[in-house]
């Protein structure tokens, strides 16, 4: 009988411990539409995220983050911590959602998540989500490649790059010489503090 219960308590210590290592998309979802309910995005962005669901474009950038890949954006800044200041709480899968979460606020500002989105830029024409530059996308990073701008899910994953490049080269992630004018501070828009905002009201970035 002591055995039968031994192992009782070990399989559900088992399931306690991945629910906590796992986090259910479906919760991370919708803690993800109450910011976007909270910011007044409407639903522009269910590409990333809508009721219950994580959508084709946040589940691409869940996919491709990993600590070999994308080494910094697991350790972050301390200015990002500051806006998500129970980062370093977190286990790597929440942190997963954490960066699903700012790419969707940056696409918010960029291009409201249209991925056709276009505009007259200083260095030509932007292009996409993340409204990168067309044809000159692999300048940005050694993880971006041309044409990359077109391609929602390469937007993504180039994105992710310039964000860990930015972070190993000792800038901030709220910098001023930060390719998106989104996370400039001093930008006129204002924008970077509205993302800073959308990080400060998602759940997993609170003090528990």
């Amino acid at each position: 009988m002591k055995t039968f219960f031994g192992a009782v308590y070990f399989i559900s210590t088992l399931l306690a411990f991945a629910a906590k290592a796992n986090p259910r998309p479906e919760v991370m979802a919708n803690q993800m539409v109450e910011v976007i309910e909270k910011m007044k995005w409407s639903n522009r962005c269910e590409g990333f995220v809508s009721k219950e669901q994580i959508g084709p474009l946040g589940q691409h950038i869940i996919r491709s983050l990993n600590r070999t890949r994308y080494p910094e954006l697991y350790r972050s800044t301390e200015d990002f911590k500051k806006v998500c200041p129970n980062f370093n709480n977190l286990r790597d899968a929440e942190k997963d959602y954490v960066w699903v979460m700012f790419l969707t606020a940056i696409a918010f500002f960029e291009s409201t998540c249209n991925p056709r989105a276009t505009a007259v830029a200083p260095n030509g024409v932007a292009q996409g989500l993340m409204q990168l530059h067309f044809n000159r996308e692999a300048s940005y990073s050694d993880g971006c490649t041309q044409g990359d701008s077109l391609r929602p899910n390469l937007s993504l994953s180039c994105s992710l790059s310039m964000l860990n490049d930015q972070i190993r080269r000792g800038q901030k992630i709220f910098d001023q010489s930060s390719y998106w004018e989104v996370l400039r501070p001093k930008s006129l828009s204002d924008k970077a503090k509205n993302v800073a905002w959308a990080m400060m009201f998602f759940a997993p970035c609170k003090k528990r």
